[in-house]
């Protein structure tokens, strides 16, 4: 049973063994601690809070209604409790029904999710960005070069990259579309239609340009259609002597 509260996302009864004041430290959710107290002292009398374990993809999902009535959802991966936010879901409850996922809706609907490449025939947007790193010498200005994120894609994919810098958030503009429509079965002439891909390695390498001490790696775009799966970002930077 996962309780929710001010003290975050965490097992009732390890809540109960540990207790209130080493709950901040014990809960699941301690990576995204600030977002999660907030989220809660906001919205704690809100219709639509709910969590779901969703054992084929190793996540647990929590349900978190909004000021103006919609609904987002906080991801963890159970293995590496590593955490991501889903937006334009607008899910009141969930449920598992043979392995799969599905969510119900203020009109009624139900709907499943995480299935397909699209949202309901529309793109998929995504941002990503990564914690900041002050790399080596932590008080010593840098200035980042490039940044080559390894990704497996169907299809040809160039995604939108920057830095941020010193723990300042900023948008990245016009995020790439990706486009990978794969064949339907026995809908066209043999030897005349693309197979569909499982995904193909890609590693290159983008400009990028920012200087400080500390940096995050921003990646968005635009998917429609494509199986993405990054598997690791590097980044380029030169060490100062002096900026002027």
């Amino acid at each position: 049973m996962m309780l929710v509260n001010e003290d975050g996302f965490q097992g009732l009864a390890n809540y109960l063994a540990m207790g209130e004041s080493k709950a901040l430290t014990s809960a699941i959710s301690r990576k995204i601690g600030n977002a999660v107290t907030a989220a809660v002292r906001v919205g704690r009398d809100f219709e639509g809070w709910c969590a779901i374990l969703y054992p084929t993809k190793n996540a647990l999902w929590v349900n978190v209604p909004q000021t103006d009535g919609t609904y987002q959802q906080y991801v963890v991966n159970t293995i590496t409790g590593s955490w991501c936010r889903f937006i334009g879901l607008q899910a009141i409850c969930w449920t598992l029904a043979f392995g799969r996922l599905f969510f119900g809706t203020n009109n009624g609907l139900v709907v499943q999710a995480d299935v397909g490449g699209n949202d309901d025939g529309r793109p998929i947007a995504f941002d990503l960005c990564t914690s900041f790193q002050v790399f080596a010498n932590i008080m010593q200005q840098k200035r980042a070069t490039m940044v080559r994120p390894f990704i497996i894609a169907s299809g040809q994919w160039h995604p939108a990259m920057d830095v941020n810098t010193d723990y300042t958030l900023t948008d990245i503009f016009s995020p790439v579309a990706v486009d990978s429509y794969e064949t339907a079965w026995d809908q066209f002439n043999w030897d005349q239609a693309n197979w569909a891909s499982s995904g193909t390695p890609q590693h290159y390498w983008y400009s990028v340009q920012g200087i400080g001490t500390a940096f995050a790696i921003r990646m968005t775009g635009v998917a429609m259609s494509a199986q993405l799966q990054l598997m690791a970002l590097d980044l380029t930077y030169e060490a100062a002597i002096g900026f002027v």
